[in-house]
């Protein structure tokens, strides 16, 4: 008895620390086209190349290999993120939750892809997205 009652006690352990650690859900949507208040930053977090060939207008470029270093030059603002694919998107959730900042929503922009315009208009407060 004693026996299962460790066991349960293990498992249930187990599965609430990689519920947390690999399996959290991030609870941040998916920016298409969306009406925010307030101030925001764009966070670009692709790589150099990826964010040279396919740039963001008005994005602070910072990729995630450099981002625990100088996360100081990010402004306390609700972010935006621009990745390149859902590893890029859960190492910068990640990272910027540990330093007290706000991730509202994220785009994945595929490596080397045109992009017509993707502009953040302050004046509308939208973030519109358009893609080939």
């Amino acid at each position: 008895m004693k026996l299962l009652i460790y066991s349960i006690l293990i498992v249930t352990l187990l599965v609430l620390i990689l519920r947390k650690n690999y399996f959290q859900k991030w609870n941040v949507p998916i920016i298409e086209e969306a009406q925010f208040k307030g101030p925001m930053v764009l966070l670009d977090v692709r790589d150099y190349n990826d964010s040279y060939h396919s740039p963001v207008k008005g994005a602070v470029n910072i990729p995630i290999a450099y981002l625990r270093r100088y996360y100081e030059e990010i402004p306390k603002h609700n972010i935006l993120l621009i990745v390149s694919n859902h590893i890029e998107k859960k190492a910068g959730i990640r990272c910027l939750r540990r330093k007290g900042f706000e991730v509202i929503g994220y785009k994945v922009i595929q490596p080397n892809t045109d992009i017509n315009y993707l502009i953040f208009s302050k004046e509308d407060e939208i973030w519109n997205t358009m893609t080939k």
